[in-house]
């Protein structure tokens, strides 16, 4: 105990660097535990069941398959559009996703694309699951999608009409928004906030979605500089 009070009293009183360098530990123990969190969040979203059969779901490798489904959500007719767009997601959605292979056949543009207003809710949500997984790799793929115009479809989600879509959308954007401040001031610059608080209502909407907003305006809140 005595041993324990000195080591805490000398503790109270160090000089200014080496208090400095517990700051830094402190802030590099923080960021460690967030990276955790949004480890074990992404891993919870990627395994949540929709109540369909994996075992059609094509093997990771097979690029071939990858790119003819890449090809269908370029061409294909809303069906087949929605069709690819689940299977994709649902390769993604595994403990060890091939963000590799997918992102090698350049399927990301076409997911920001379904994003678009005038496609349904079912397929806007499957291009934001899928963007959300993509988003959830090293840094250079969230830049990927980043840079595929994905913050600047997704915000507009926020006030969809469909909790689900708004839901994902908000995970997508934390994901992207918690990767480093470039990303987070690039969504602060289209409004994300004001889109946030406007369809802000914990009374009327589920707690999940709650929750999803609550992460994401931390993660707007996160960062040096502030």
């Amino acid at each position: 105990m005595a041993e324990s009070k000195k080591h805490c009293h000398q503790y109270m009183y160090r000089r200014a660097p080496v208090a400095a360098t517990g700051q830094r530990r402190r802030e590099e123990t923080s960021i460690r535990i967030r990276k955790q969190k949004r480890q074990e969040r992404l891993q919870k979203r990627r395994q949540t069941s929709t109540g369909l059969d994996l075992a059609h779901v094509i093997a990771p490798k097979d690029l071939p398959a990858l790119q003819e489904l890449a090809q269908t959500l370029q061409t294909g007719t809303e069906a087949q559009r929605y069709v690819a767009a689940q299977q994709i997601r649902k390769l993604l959605s595994g403990e060890h996703p091939p963000i590799d292979a997918v992102m090698q056949t350049g399927v990301v543009p076409f997911f920001v694309q379904l994003l678009a207003p005038g496609n349904h809710a079912n397929i806007q949500f499957e291009a934001a699951w899928a963007l959300t997984n993509l988003a959830s790799g090293h840094t250079t793929h969230t830049r990927t999608v980043v840079n595929a115009g994905a913050m600047e479809a997704l915000v507009p989600l926020i006030d969809s009409s469909n909790e689900d879509v708004r839901g994902q959308a908000m995970w997508a954007l934390s994901n992207l928004t918690g990767d480093c401040t470039e990303f987070r001031d690039r969504a602060l610059g289209l409004n994300i906030v004001s889109a946030l608080l406007r369809n802000f209502r914990p009374r009327k909407q589920g707690a999940s979605l709650t929750n999803t907003t609550a992460w994401l305006m931390s993660n707007l809140c996160r960062g040096k500089p502030a």
